[in-house]
């Protein structure tokens, strides 16, 4: 379901040699496709691919001896132009196979664009090494894929708690309701030299509806134009389930981490961000990952569920200190009579752990809708803990601001998004 608002390849001969790699274009369209790594040598097991205007070129590999195939990535400091005679600068590559990546800068070695082969275009690597002994070369074929924004479905055997969901999605306006199908739509930048960090965001509606413009679309691209991979998350709504939810953010992050290769990402960078609900969200998956008082969907990968930051916009964050409870989104959470005890194993301000993330946070002094005790609580919290934590307070937006161009705080929330993340969780990049 999704939610929008409106050739085989054969197998090759293992290597080139050194003489068959300069032979012409035209020549070496034709040549045996070949990539060895620490002396074992492999060879492309389907059409790689290139997203339309990126500097990353993917393909599967195949050792003989190898029963489950390879994944390399390529990254190159330039765009990748369809056409033949092209000098490329490669920059990083990884290749990862059965959980495990090995990685490395480009240390020699020359690549560029090659002549059409059976209709697609070509990639001509000779001799291009790459630190950890790494060596490609010979002739990639690929296919041009649109760099469109990708919709992901988390649970595509099924959701784990469908008995719970029913009905139809509708939206209103910009906003998305009555959720059947988590998922992420995932934005990846043009450029990339190495692995991106990347970021799950978690838009609001009082866990009723996910607000998809202004704290998800927007910001995504936002993202992705400084570089990051950015996922807006479309999650399920509780209707007094909170593992729904929960689940759901898990997934989505373990998704970022476990499948790095495929979106490019960075799988120690992975960050979490959150608005108003959708921050209680980003809260709960950075402090709930080491609690088992919730029933989430697969528990026993529940520690993998950890994201490395948090930056959380006018959060919801207290589920017990009732002054500050935000009640529509408390009700649709956890129902309208919940326990005492759920709303303490619902409150992230109780969960903090000395591992939980560094986290930013903003809130405007006008917030009439989620009190900024929630922000301060949560802070106050995560600096118990000696954890990282910066509260910033905007002089005006009231609820809701989000990444609205208009926004008159934009610039300087942008500015200090950038700051915090290159100074704390990002600060080796």
């Amino acid at each position: 379901m999704t939610y929008s608002k409106s050739i085989l390849c054969g197998l090759l001969a293992i290597s080139c040699s050194l003489p068959a790699c300069q032979k012409s274009n035209s020549e070496a369209s034709a040549t045996p496709t070949g990539i060895t790594i620490n002396q074992t040598s492999y060879t492309q097991d389907n059409i790689g691919e290139v997203r339309e205007g990126s500097s990353v070129f993917q393909t599967a590999i195949q050792a003989s001896q190898e029963a489950t195939p390879t994944y390399v990535t390529v990254y190159f400091q330039e765009k990748i132009q369809p056409r033949g005679g092209l000098d490329l600068i490669p920059s990083y590559i990884t290749v990862s196979h059965d959980g495990s990546t090995r990685q490395g800068k480009w240390t020699g070695g020359t690549a560029r664009t090659s002549s059409y082969q059976n209709g697609r275009p070509t990639l001509l690597f000779d001799q291009c090494r790459f630190e950890g002994d790494i060596t490609l070369t010979g002739t990639f074929v690929y296919r041009q894929k649109s760099n469109e924004p990708e919709e992901i479905f988390l649970w595509p055997d099924g959701d784990p708690f469908a008995q719970w969901l029913s009905g139809e999605p509708y939206w209103d306006g910009n906003n998305l309701g009555n959720i059947q199908n988590p998922q992420i739509i995932v934005y990846r930048p043009d450029i990339q030299t190495a692995p991106a960090p990347a970021v799950l965001i978690c838009p609001g509606g009082s866990y009723k509806t996910v607000a998809t413009y202004h704290e998800g679309s927007l910001v995504a691209q936002w993202f992705k134009e400084q570089g990051f991979v950015a996922a807006v998350l479309y999650y399920a709504f509780p209707s007094g389930h909170p593992e729904i939810p929960l689940s759901d953010a898990q997934q989505g992050i373990r998704y970022l981490k476990e499948n790095h290769y495929s979106i490019q990402s960075d799988p120690n960078h992975v960050g979490v961000i959150g608005f108003s609900a959708g921050g209680h969200l980003a809260a709960f998956v950075s402090t709930a990952f080491n609690h088992d008082d919730i029933d989430v969907a697969l528990p026993e990968k529940r520690g993998e569920s950890r994201p490395d930051f948090s930056i959380l916009f006018y959060p919801v964050i207290t589920m017990t200190e009732e002054p500050y409870v935000h009640e529509g989104s408390r009700n649709n959470l956890l129902g309208t009579s919940p326990t005492p005890e759920m709303c303490r194993a619902c409150s992230p301000e109780l969960l903090i752990t000395p591992q939980t993330p560094p986290a930013l946070l903003f809130h405007a002094a006008d917030d009439n809708g989620v009190k900024i005790q929630n922000a301060i609580r949560y802070v106050e919290g995560l600096q118990a803990q000696n954890i990282p934590a910066q509260l910033i307070t905007l002089p005006s937006g009231g609820h809701g601001f989000g990444f609205y161009p208009d926004y008159e705080c934009l610039p300087q929330v942008e500015e200090a998004i950038l700051k915090w993340l290159y100074e704390v969780p990002l600060k080796n990049q």
